[in-house]
């Protein structure tokens, strides 16, 4: 197999023709990332003329076949079992409870699962459903994605132990059975679920199903650009029941904003009722969230009355203006050396992500603060899910006084891990910057409630090695005062 030097011009071409077909970005914004994804794909169907290859697919229309080929290339495998075990709390207790009363006469529940992947979503709002136990009640879910490959192994329901890392009790013996190392959905439960393929950028339901009880969309919107994401989610909204609910993910929460629908926190996730109406929808994401029907804002404390910080206090709020990273154990690795790992294509998303950190935060130490953003992004384009990657961005957002786009990635990497104690501390103050000081004072709450039984001296990970005591003084301040670490 030939391959040269990364064709930049050529994989350019290739992203904007996925972009008309598929509405999604590159799940890495850099052109080497793209090119190892799909010289991968030219391995797997036998193409040996590589940069012919490439050349085709950015010159000529795109086949069917092709755009099979392609999709690997634009799409994120990453979900598990029990993923939002807050949301899915609120469903069972409330959402369905309400909805099975009300249906008593039509005894019938429609539900949709928006960018399904491997189908796990879909199998686990089957089980919940089953432990209600709605008598006589048909529970029909269609679940749809772009990856025809996810949809086949969704439908094969067969999964490795990655899939269950929110562990229940008895979750597994009772809807699988173990065939060597794997875990496959019992047959009872395979067939209860349709798979269909389905391509968002239509802007169309799948055929003949709607409308919908409930339609789940987590953690999708984010690939899409802001305007093809709102047209999606008018979308859904025109295809749910009055009394139906649109879910959507917390990283994907603000684009229902910019869209004009106003929900509430549901768990972990961001809810809107079928019924509302959009209405003022927002100029772009680095708006405030609103905060109308949130249960952040009912649940905080009102907002002390403003004191000044005490000197100490200050001195310590005023340092460091930007993260620090812990002193390396060894003899820190060459920049160059780092990329060139990072063009290995045998490593993994974590791995490479890791890495694109590691060079982000080289770039911080040398004060090239565009350099370091550009190697954060990346990290999170290649791993989204990765709490690490997210955190340092928020973190280099509020010291670039962006406090918004802070804000809006903080809250991702508390919903990635709601018991990081920096994440907890840097949004409260992201939030007090945006002017939302009830949601300030609540992260700032939860910081408080994370140290409490943490040895004072203990240092808590990329705070600038702040200590937990330091951290339990500084959140107090913040509250009692409204000045932020930033200021």
């Amino acid at each position: 197999m030939k391959t040269n030097t990364v064709p930049r011009d050529t994989l350019r071409q290739i992203q904007s023709k996925a972009k008309e077909q598929f509405g999604l970005s590159a799940v890495s914004s850099r052109p080497a990332e793209l090119y190892r994804k799909l010289v991968w794909i030219a391995k797997q169907q036998h193409i040996e003329e590589v940069d012919e290859w490439l050349h085709m697919l950015a010159q000529q229309p795109w086949t069917e076949n092709l755009r099979e080929q392609v999709i690997p290339a634009f799409t994120v495998g990453e979900t598990y079992f029990r993923r939002d075990p807050n949301a899915s709390e609120w469903l069972a207790k409330t959402f369905f409870r309400q909805l099975i009363a009300k249906r008593q006469q039509s005894k019938r529940i429609d539900c949709w699962s928006a960018g399904c992947c491997t189908g796990e979503e879909a199998y686990g709002l089957l089980f919940l459903i089953n432990e209600l136990q709605p008598a006589d009640f048909s529970v029909n879910i269609v679940a749809t994605d772009l990856n025809r490959e996810f949809l086949r192994q969704a439908r094969a329901g067969r999964y490795r132990q990655g899939s269950f890392r929110s562990p229940a009790p008895d979750f597994q013996e009772r809807y699988f059975a173990a065939e060597d190392n794997d875990w496959v959905v019992l047959e009872k439960w395979r067939n209860r679920i349709q798979f269909e393929p389905l391509n968002l950028i239509e802007y169309k339901p799948p055929l003949g199903h709607a409308p919908f009880d409930l339609i789940l969309c987590r953690n999708v919107l984010m690939y899409f650009s802001q305007d093809d994401a709102c047209k999606i989610i008018h979308m859904y909204m025109r295809n749910l029941r009055d009394d139906g609910v649109l879910l959507l993910g917390a990283v994907d929460a603000s684009l229902a904003a910019t869209a004009g629908y106003h929900g509430f926190w549901a768990g972990d996730n961001y809810a809107v009722w079928g019924k509302t109406d959009a209405s003022n929808p927002r100029l772009s994401l680095t708006e405030p969230l609103s905060e109308i029907s949130n249960q952040v804002l009912s649940s905080a404390e009102p907002t002390p009355k403003i004191r000044p910080l005490s000197k100490t206090t200050e001195a310590a709020l005023a340092s460091p203006k930007r993260p620090s990273v812990a002193k390396p154990t060894q003899a820190p690795v060459p920049t160059a050396n780092l990329q060139q790992q990072l063009e290995n294509p045998a490593l993994s998303r974590a791995e490479k992500a890791s890495i694109c950190i590691e060079l982000a935060q080289k770039s911080q130490r040398e004060n090239r603060l565009d350099e370091a953003l550009s190697w954060l992004t990346e990290a999170v384009s290649i791993q989204p899910l990765n709490v690490r990657g997210q955190l340092l961005l928020g973190q280099h957002y509020l010291f670039t006084q962006q406090a918004t786009l802070a804000a809006d990635t903080l809250h991702k990497a508390i919903y990635l891990d709601d018991r990081n104690i920096a994440a907890h501390f840097y949004y409260g103050q992201a939030c007090q910057q945006c002017g939302r000081a009830a949601t300030a004072i609540k992260a700032l709450q939860q910081c408080l409630k994370l140290v409490q039984d943490l040895d004072t001296a203990k240092v808590i990970e990329d705070t600038g090695e702040l200590s937990a005591g330091h951290i339990q003084k500084l959140a107090e301040q913040l509250i009692h005062s409204g000045v932020t670490y930033a200021d």
